[in-house]
């Protein structure tokens, strides 16, 4: 009887521990991994961010056009002599999250030059939301990029 009492408190002892401990041994990375490293951020409201991945030049840059009443409107320009067949931009709040929110960009008439014009969601709460832009073509995720293009923007109280 005394055994047994102490196999079930040493169970619980035991699973308690898993439970306090466990998603810290789960999530913790191994020093030196450098593909845990973090990403270098690029403010792709501060100036055009660059890189070469596949053999293809990139150059994204967003630009303030405005307020709208919900925010600031905003215009995204991609330049790449890549040829993605649909390209979106989708929005993830990096200090926030606030969803995600696919900006479909339109072909200019110059060879290889894409544009959109948006507005970024805002919290209601806490207004100033740091966003990352995700490249995709169409549903594929484009990677190659050294940084995280990421921008600050506002909306209204």
């Amino acid at each position: 009887m005394l055994y047994r009492a102490i196999a079930v408190v040493a169970l619980i002892v035991g699973l308690l521990a898993f439970a306090v401990l466990g998603p810290r041994w789960l999530t913790s990375d191994k020093p030196g991994d450098p593909s845990m490293a973090p990403m270098a951020e690029c403010r792709v409201i501060q100036g055009p961010c660059e890189w070469q991945s596949d053999g293809a030049r990139w150059s994204v840059r967003l630009a303030r056009i405005g307020t709208a009443g919900e925010g600031e409107r905003l215009r995204l320009e991609v330049v790449t002599d890549a040829r993605p067949q649909r390209l979106l931009a989708v929005l993830r709040g990096e200090s926030m999250y606030l969803g995600e929110y696919p900006v479909a960009l339109k072909s200019g008439a110059a060879e290889g030059r894409w544009t959109a014009t948006f507005v970024a969601p805002f919290c209601t709460i806490e207004p100033d939301m740091t966003w990352r832009l995700d490249l995709q073509d169409g549903t594929e995720a484009l990677t190659g990029a050294p940084f995280k293009l990421v921008f600050a923007a506002s909306g209204e109280h």
